[in-house]
């Protein structure tokens, strides 16, 4: 019996990349770049990179006028905390070996916070390695000066909520009270970063 060979086809669901594919890997490639150079403009990321190349005492002067809550991005305040741990507790220099090793103490710990001794790790190094001038007293003043603006929002958007719930009067005029209270308080560190930020 004489078999007669098939004839070779191609493949019907080919397994090389196709020209779509393609086009989401690049598509993807050129978002994370852009996220980067992003990332890289940030105040915050600028900021925390600066303390970590700062003296312990270096470091204890800007800590005096930069507070947690002056910081919005997630990781970047909880770096800060660890800092402010390292500078203040523990008496040491706030390096990136030093942050991974507080992390790495922390361990689980961490998991309420969504954040992994590695995730922090691996953060860090971005940020030390981001290439940037270290301008410390430049990006405080930013980094605190964004935070002076958020409250200003934040304050408004709640003043209106509760005047349009007809509040009562007394109530818009205790949150209007300790809103000026604290932007004051903000303000006197802002003037304070901006004159160093000069010298």
């Amino acid at each position: 019996m004489t078999r007669t060979a098939r004839p070779i086809r191609r493949s019907e669901h080919p397994t090389g990349p196709t020209e779509a594919g393609l086009g989401d890997v690049l598509a993807e490639i050129s978002a994370d770049a852009d996220r980067r150079t992003h990332a890289a403009m940030s105040p915050e990321w600028n900021f925390i990179a600066a303390l970590l190349n700062l003296t312990r005492e270096e470091a204890v002067e800007v800590l005096a006028l930069v507070h947690a809550d002056d910081l919005a991005d997630h990781l970047s305040k909880s770096v800060f905390v660890m800092i402010r741990i390292i500078v203040e507790q523990r008496g040491e220099q706030p390096t990136p070996q030093a942050v991974a090793a507080l992390a790495r103490g922390l361990g689980d710990k961490l998991a309420p916070l969504m954040l992994s001794a590695d995730r922090i790790a691996l953060w860090v190094a971005g940020v030390y390695s981001l290439g940037n001038p270290i301008t410390t007293w430049s990006s405080a003043r930013q980094v605190v000066e964004d935070a002076y603006r958020r409250r200003f929002a934040l304050i408004g958007t709640r003043m209106t909520q509760m005047a349009d719930a007809y509040a009562p009067i007394p109530d818009l005029e205790e949150l209007a009270g300790d809103a000026r209270r604290d932007w004051y308080t903000v303000r006197s560190r802002l003037i304070t970063l901006t004159t160093r930020a000069r010298q």
